[in-house]
Order: C-alpha cells, then structure tokens, then sequence
C-alpha cells in the first residue's frame, strides 16, 4: 500500500473510532499503537461491581524497605500484565513507617482468586518476603463490593 493510503487508511479507522466513542457511555483513551481501551472502569467490571481487597497490616521495625523490594516485581508484574487489576497501590504511614496498606481493585473477585493470587510473580512475592526475613506484626485483609457512590479518580 502507498505511503499516502496507508495513513489515509489510518486516519478513517480513527475517524470511525472517535464517532463510534460519541454513541457510548464510556469515555475511551488511546494507548499507544494498540487502539482504545475503556477508561470507565466500572464498565469492565462483571456485574458492574468492581472487587476490592484492602490489606492493612505492619511489617517488623526496619523491615519496610525489605518489603517494597519484595513488592516491587509483583506490582510490576500486576501493572505490565493483569489487564484484570484496575488498581494496586502499596501505601506506607505518614505516623509509622512500619505499616502499610495494599490497595486492590479487580474486575471480579474471580479474576483475584484465578488469577492474580495463581500468578507466579505472586508466588514468588510470597516466596521473597520469608526468604528475606519479612515478618508481618499485624495482618488483615479485608475485602469489599465497590457498589456506592463517588469515584475513584478524575
């Protein structure tokens, strides 16, 4: 194909695609060469609820700079690859610095079950926070239905 109707080709598939974008009630974005995805989140949630798991807890004293280099691969893993992850957020206290919280949004709580927590970087995050000596003080995981209102960001 010319040069010339190649990006002729292109611009009409981005033409039918900003149109198509104006008829939905999802607000689209593109990324790079791979098209549009659903910026609307909620959208892409089964049953339009999204599944939450917050998991709040502290690491032994000095620890926390052991568990964000355990944590690290995993969220990289999680943001490069769990197209099913909406959000994954590892927080530290402004008071202690020991504890944290881990802030998960999945499409479903199947998605979390099936696949992120059968993931091998997920194992591997497990398998390096015993081999380094990372200690949990306290634990708890807490997991919800995001059905209420408001947002999550603008």
């Amino acid at each position: 194909m010319l040069p010339s109707l190649r990006l002729l080709f292109i611009a009409a598939i981005a033409i039918g695609a900003y149109i198509a974008c104006q008829y939905s009630d999802i607000t689209w974005f593109p990324i790079s060469n791979l098209g549009v995805v659903p910026k609307s989140t909620s959208a892409m949630a089964t049953d339009d609820k999204v599944y939450v798991v917050l998991v709040k807890g502290k690491v032994k004293e000095g620890q926390a700079a052991l568990f964000e280099k355990c944590f690290a691969p995993l969220a990289k893993h999680v943001t490069d690859n769990e197209l099913g992850t909406l959000s994954y957020k590892l927080s530290w206290g402004d008071s202690d610095p020991d504890s944290l919280i881990i802030f998960e949004r999945y499409t479903s709580k199947d998605y979390l079950e099936n696949v992120h927590w059968k993931s091998e970087p997920f194992a591997q995050f497990r398998k390096d926070l015993e081999a380094n000596g990372v200690e949990w003080v306290i634990k708890d995981v807490t997991k919800y239905y995001e059905t209420g209102p408001g947002y999550m960001s603008r």
